[in-house]
């Protein structure tokens, strides 16, 4: 029985994900170009590399990456989220943008139609960091299009969404939801049953008999039969 991963608390820094997602040969011929164990930015590349000439190869290079990091970006393959400065929340930033932002390293920031988005972080759609709250329903798509976890909430989890489907829940359904979810989060989904429904505050000791009132829970939570419990947060195989 495999525990599902946990995700990540927050992404990466856009110096992280540049080094990580680029060309290693490539990056490594910056490093030594810069003769720094860091990697420059285009602000810093002054001020660190002195020779010219070194300093326009060096340019040229980070360019080049620096355009394929931004296709990385418009094709989906890595996603970027930031706190808009007008805004008091983290918003994952639509892939069709990025034809008109910049990323800023030196201010930690992105840039572009009059906006600015501070504290950038950036992820892959297996790894949705816990700091994106709610995910965005063009997101969601992304995830059920790719066979990947889909699974919306609202504060209470009297609203949830997973795997495109909509669901209400009772305050005491929502209770279950959100512990087996939490349960879930740390990487350890598979519950007891009588725990969670007293945790929930049930009299109740059956999850079958909490549930008797809908006849789509078991869509919802999967049970291996041996009284254990947990989202099914699988995507549902077609037959």
């Amino acid at each position: 029985m495999s525990n599902s991963v946990s995700r990540p608390r927050k992404g990466l820094t856009a110096d992280q994900v540049f080094a990580r997602s680029s060309d290693p040969e490539k990056y490594k011929e910056l490093v030594v170009i810069a003769e720094t164990s860091e990697v420059p930015n285009i602000m810093d590349m002054d001020r660190k590399i002195r020779d010219p000439l070194r300093r326009k190869e060096y340019r040229s290079k980070r360019d080049a990456l620096d355009d394929a990091f931004r296709e990385r970006l418009l094709n989906e393959e890595i996603f970027a989220s930031g706190i808009y400065e007008y805004g008091n929340r983290r918003e994952v930033i639509h892939p069709t943008l990025w034809e008109m932002l910049e990323i800023a390293y030196e201010l930690d920031c992105i840039v572009g139609m009059k906006r600015t988005y501070e504290k950038p972080e950036f992820f892959q759609l297996d790894s949705i960091p816990l700091n994106i709250r709610p995910v965005p329903d063009w997101l969601d798509a992304e995830l059920g299009a790719a066979g990947l976890n889909a699974f919306r909430y609202d504060r209470d989890y009297r609203h949830i969404v997973l795997h495109g489907i909509e669901y209400s829940l009772s305050p005491l359904h929502a209770k279950v939801v959100a512990l087996l979810h939490e349960a879930w989060l740390a990487g350890d989904p598979w519950q007891n049953g009588k725990d969670i429904l007293q945790r929930a505050g049930s009299t109740q000791f059956k999850m079958v008999d909490v549930f008797k009132s809908r006849e789509d829970w078991r869509a919802l939570i999967e049970t291996d039969g041996k009284s254990m419990y947990r989202l099914r947060m699988e995507p549902p195989v077609d037959h």
